[in-house]
C-alpha cells in the first residue's frame, strides 16, 4: 500500500479526514442554497364579506347558514397560489379569493395556505338567522341547536362556552325544570316561539 494512503492525522486515518471534509463542504453548500433560495412568508391577512350586516365579537366574524361568504386575502398578489380550507369537510378551493356556503351552525377556523408553506387563519361563526331575540344578549351566542323543533320531540342544546357550571332553562316555560348538564335536553309539548337561556358560572348569560 502506498505510504500516502496509510498516513494518520491526530490518530485518524487520512481517508476518514477526506470523507469528513467532503461532508462539511456539502453541508455548507446545501445551507447556502437554502439561504439563497428561501423566500420569507409575506404578512398577509384573511378577510370575509357576506351579503348581510354581520356582528363581530372577540375577533370572530358571524355569518348565516346558506349565506354565500366571500373570502379574500390582503397583502398578496395575483401570482400567489392560495389553497383554502373551510374547516367543515368541504373540498378545498384555490385562488386569491373564493366563496363558500356553510350548511351547519357552529364555529369554523378558515385557513389559507400561501404557496404551499405560509399559513394564515380566520375565525367565523355560522348561526341560524340574523334575529337577535334580546338586546341584552351577546351578539354571538355559543348555543348550538336546531332552529325548528317538532312538538313532542327531544331537542338537544349544546354550547361551546367553557365553564364549571351550566344552567339551562326555557324563559317562557318556567314549569320545565332547570338542567345543569351540557348538553341539555328539552321536550316542548306545545307549539310556539321560545327562548332557551344558558347561564355559565352564574356570570355569563346567553339566549337563543
Amino acid at each position: 500500500m502506498h505510504s500516502s494512503l496509510s498516513k494518520r492525522w491526530a490518530g485518524i486515518d487520512f481517508k476518514v479526514w477526506v470523507s469528513l471534509l467532503v461532508l462539511v463542504i456539502l453541508s455548507v453548500m446545501l445551507l447556502a442554497y437554502k439561504v439563497a433560495t428561501n423566500v420569507p412568508c409575506p404578512d398577509f391577512t384573511i378577510k370575509a364579506k357576506g351579503k348581510l350586516s354581520h356582528p363581530e365579537a372577540g375577533g370572530t366574524q358571524t355569518f348565516y347558514i346558506n349565506e354565500q361568504v366571500v373570502f379574500f386575502t390582503s397583502g398578496t398578489n395575483k401570482a400567489d397560489n392560495i389553497i383554502w380550507d373551510f374547516d367543515d369537510g368541504a373540498e378545498k378551493k384555490a385562488g386569491i379569493s373564493t366563496s363558500h356556503v356553510y350548511t351547519t351552525e357552529g364555529y369554523y377556523l378558515v385557513k389559507a395556505i400561501l404557496n404551499g408553506k405560509c399559513l394564515q387563519s380566520f375565525n367565523v361563526r355560522i348561526t341560524q338567522s340574523n334575529t337577535i331575540l334580546n338586546i341584552s344578549a351577546p351578539a354571538v351566542s355559543p348555543i348550538i341547536s336546531a332552529d325548528i323543533i317538532s312538538t313532542g320531540d327531544e331537542a338537544i342544546f349544546n354550547t361551546s362556552a367553557i365553564g364549571a357550571n351550566y344552567e339551562w332553562s326555557v324563559e317562557e316555560l318556567p314549569a320545565i325544570p332547570v338542567q345543569n348538564a351540557n348538553p341539555a335536553k328539552f321536550i316542548f309539548t306545545k307549539a310556539g316561539t321560545f327562548t332557551v337561556v344558558l347561564k355559565v358560572d352564574n356570570t355569563k348569560v346567553y339566549k337563543k
